[in-house]
């Protein structure tokens, strides 16, 4: 569920509600508002959790024998999958912040004067798939990384960079195929 404003100063959280309609848990989501304004929350019920142990690590052991716990491998698996949902639904809003982004290095300088359309849209690209790559840059940095992107895409070897992209970021199949169409 995506919301227009953050709901009691509240970061974005995941809701674990059991069969009952139950709250049983609720974590903050691994998406964090960098200046984007995606407030969101997601409900996930199940019967997975009316049994669940939500204790702390070192309780879980003597639990993990009989009922599921935040570290066994099914909580971990769907998590992840939360994460990528989360991912998928944002990137459509990201294209916004994607623009503005690439307007503010023109204003700074921090594209090439002479810049060719395929290293903006590997800029805008990036950043839709995580944006968090650019946040906490200072202005050498930035530089830098556009340099670097730049050398890059003049290259023989931009084909390295859906594979170096993807040990960092976990994309999806049509991420993955994207990036792809993009440097080949």
């Amino acid at each position: 569920m995506r919301w227009n404003q953050r709901l009691n100063n509240e970061p974005s959280r995941y809701y674990y509600i059991n069969s009952e309609h139950k709250e049983r848990w609720k974590e903050p989501t691994v998406i964090k508002n960098k200046g984007e304004q995606f407030y969101h929350s997601i409900f996930v019920k199940s019967l997975y959790f009316d049994a669940f142990s939500f204790q702390a690590a070192a309780e879980e052991k003597q639990e993990a024998l009989i009922v599921g716990t935040r570290s066994d491998s099914q909580f971990r698996f769907l998590r992840k999958k939360l994460a990528t949902i989360l991912r998928i639904k944002r990137r459509p809003f990201l294209k916004v912040f994607a623009e503005k982004l690439i307007s503010e290095y023109e204003e700074k300088n921090i594209l090439p004067a002479v810049c060719h359309e395929s290293l903006r849209k590997t800029l805008t690209t990036i950043y839709e798939m995580q944006p968090r790559i650019f946040t906490s840059l200072n202005l050498e940095q930035k530089k830098i990384m556009v340099g670097l992107l730049q050398i890059l895409l003049e290259s023989n070897n931009k084909n390295v960079l859906p594979a170096l992209l993807s040990s960092a970021i976990d994309l999806t199949p049509d991420e993955q195929s994207e990036l792809e169409k993009l440097f080949y």
